[in-house]
């Protein structure tokens, strides 16, 4: 597998990652934090256009597929600069 490749694999990890932790901190904050701040409030909704879904779904096939193939994340590598 060449350099790129592999970059954008890593890449496509670290964002699905960061997206699980965007729901994770979501939920923990709706079911701790403004539960006990202001019991009457209205959950957050991390997600309310859908997209994030969406992507979340595209790179979880797009790491299935690239596993398919042999190829996974390598966390010892640098991330793509931003």
């Amino acid at each position: 597998m060449d350099a790129e490749r592999q970059r954008l694999i890593n890449e496509a990890a670290r964002i699905l990652g960061n997206i699980n932790q965007i729901y994770v901190d979501a939920a923990y904050w709706n079911e701790h934090t403004r539960a006990r701040l202001c019991p009457d409030a209205k959950p957050i909704d991390p997600d309310p256009s859908g997209e994030m879904a969406a992507w979340k779904r595209n790179l979880e096939a797009m790491l299935r597929h690239e596993a398919a193939l042999g190829n996974f994340p390598n966390p010892a590598e640098p991330p793509c600069p931003t």
